[in-house]
């Protein structure tokens, strides 16, 4: 996944961003290749207001965008999260955290299943150590997945087996900045439950 976001702050309190993420997805489980994907997945579009000089509200929407459905793995049905952020230092390091929870509405794939999927609770807390133009980062991500139901076209609602789980996921990398332009690049390691480490829709770098 390759996010490419475009951030515009207001004043100093209220800031607005739009995320475009590319994503690429391939299975070495399924060995169907008609599966295989890549393209536009969720676009999301935020806004941060500050409410205190360490504290923050986060509101973002995710819309889909090309294939929806569990098996093209691009993009699902309209998202709404909602973000509290919390923001210090320790001299020299910044520290941030994250709760958020992601509210997930009910589509249907391209073969007429209408899908329920569990709604996750994210919380994140990532470290950054400036030196200069260039910051090192850290970040450690916990998603707790509730269970998805699906309903077949003319059938009855189903839990779908083994779809609730959790993931704790640790980023490490680096930051580039340059005027009003941030680049990031890191290395993740993945724990929990394989479904949700592989190809999630929320991963990404933390961003306070």
């Amino acid at each position: 996944t390759v996010g490419i976001p475009v951030k515009y702050g207001v004043n100093d309190k209220l800031q607005f961003s739009l995320n475009i993420p590319y994503r690429s997805w391939k299975s070495e489980i399924d060995p169907d290749p008609s599966n295989d994907d890549a393209g536009v997945g969720q676009v999301g579009v935020s806004g941060k207001l500050g409410i205190s000089e360490n504290f923050a509200v986060g509101l973002e929407v995710q819309a889909p965008r090309g294939k929806i459905g569990p098996t093209q793995n691009l993009a699902e049905g309209t998202n709404v999260g909602l973000n509290l952020i919390a923001t210090g230092n320790l001299d020299p390091v910044k520290i941030s955290g994250n709760l958020g929870y992601l509210l997930k509405t009910k589509y249907k794939d391209n073969d007429e299943y209408e899908w329920e999927p569990g709604d996750p609770i994210i919380v994140r807390a990532a470290a950054e150590y400036p030196m200069k133009s260039i910051s090192l980062i850290g970040e450690a991500q916990f998603q707790s997945f509730g269970k998805t139901k699906y309903t077949p076209k003319g059938g009855s609602k189903t839990d779908w087996k083994d779809s609730n789980g959790s993931t704790l996921d640790f980023l490490v990398g680096g930051q580039y900045l340059k005027d009003a332009m941030k680049l990031k690049l890191g290395v993740s390691v993945a724990t929990g439950d394989e479904d949700y480490r592989a190809g999630n829709p929320v991963f990404r770098f933390y961003d306070s």
